[in-house]
């Protein structure tokens, strides 16, 4: 698929099926790779949604598919809207494919099934990056329970991961399951999510009230109710929640369903110094969430910066976090309250819990030591 190409030293085409660039979730993880990339001296031109923002990055042209919104907004497990952005992102792939020589091509999340099709018409090399298995997604944003159609999902997510050079994933758990199914696991390597390692954000300021922190997107999969069912056990305590993440139109929204909890408070998406001042005053931080199988990104930036976490003791939270360095609750608003309420009361336990966590996050989930794993697969695979 070449003709009257250019010729270009180390240039790979990347397609991302999301918004790029987004400074939380999956697009975060995203960029974090795309910067790995760049520092390793290679140059990308890559594909995205015309949602997000630009960003100035040595080497990185990013080219949005198509350049104008076709829908005012787009969140995760949008499944029609995904659709058509994916196909955009397929036809002007296809365009690059005939004017460039890429040295190989990278095709994330749900563009792994368009980039099958490519590869059909291509002898470069094809990376997968996966970010949660189709069936699991699937379920996790209610497109689909149907056992009949989740175990046909993974067949087919299977048969295209079986046919790309590499596959990077995320996390082991997310990509364990399918190796029972046939899934190649000797082209499978585990590249976590990753953040630039911070100071600890400690508290500079003594407040009134013990704040409780939330950071993310405010989509339904978060679990976010529970949050605010537990702020109703503890209006009359000293105890004040945080929620930061959701655009504008998401924040009014969540501000019309929790209308007399006064101990909540909503802010949209912050620069990242307030966003940090934010977390120097948090007391402890918390992660909701019990539907999918994917680590949130929000527990990588929490282990960062030193917080003291609470989160589910879901599946989901398990690649990372354990009873050593955070505070596991069952999902349930008195469960959370009484968890919550003894971390208030136990200084020294949100301490030890909060070291613990850095010390994991710098020893495993700090971007030098991913950037030191891409870097040896690549050589290993002569890329």
């Amino acid at each position: 698929m070449s003709h009257n190409v250019e010729k270009s030293n180390k240039k790979i085409l990347i397609l991302v099926s999301l918004p790029f660039y987004k400074s939380s979730g999956s697009p975060l993880a995203m960029f974090m790779k795309v910067k790995a990339f760049s520092e390793l001296n290679y140059k990308m031109d890559v594909i995205c949604y015309p949602h997000g923002e630009n960003y100035d990055l040595e080497g990185l042209q990013i080219m949005r598919s198509p350049k104008r919104k076709v829908f005012k907004h787009y969140v995760p497990g949008q499944f029609r809207k995904k659709l058509v952005y994916d196909f955009f992102i397929f036809l002007k792939a296809v365009k690059q494919l005939y004017k460039k020589d890429y040295q190989f091509i990278i095709a994330a999340g749900t563009m792994i099934y368009f980039g099958r099709i490519l590869k059909l018409f291509s002898k470069k090399k094809f990376i997968a990056i996966e970010y949660g298995n189709l069936k699991t997604e699937l379920a996790k944003w209610n497109v689909t329970n149907n056992n009949i159609i989740g175990n046909l999902a993974r067949s087919i997510e299977i048969n295209t991961l079986n046919k790309y050079d590499l596959i990077f994933s995320e996390a082991l758990k997310n990509i364990s399951p399918l190796y029972n199914y046939g899934l190649k696991e000797e082209k499978v390597n585990v590249l976590r999510i990753s953040a630039f390692s911070s100071p600890v954000l400690t508290k500079k300021v003594k407040t009134e009230n013990f704040i409780v922190l939330y950071t993310g997107t405010f989509v339904k999969i978060q679990n976010l109710d529970l949050i605010y069912d537990t702020a109703r056990l503890l209006l009359d305590e000293n105890i004040e929640f945080r929620l930061i993440g959701g655009e504008e139109y998401q924040v009014e929204e969540e501000k019309a369903k929790t209308k007399g909890l006064t101990n909540v408070t909503f802010y949209s998406r912050l620069p990242q110094k307030e966003f940090e001042d934010f977390f120097s005053q948090a007391d402890i931080v918390v992660s909701p969430r019990v539907f999918g199988e994917d680590c949130p990104q929000k527990i990588v930036n929490y282990l960062n910066f030193g917080k003291c976490i609470l989160a589910s003791d879901a599946e989901l939270h398990h690649e990372l976090l354990d009873r050593s360095n955070a505070y596991l609750s069952k999902p349930f608003p008195k469960d959370f309250a009484e968890a919550i309420k003894e971390l208030q009361e136990n200084v020294s336990l949100r301490e030890a819990l909060a070291k613990k966590g850095k010390q994991f996050f710098e020893g495993e989930l700090s971007y030098d030591i991913m950037k030191k794993r891409l870097s040896n697969v690549l050589l290993e695979n002569k890329l």
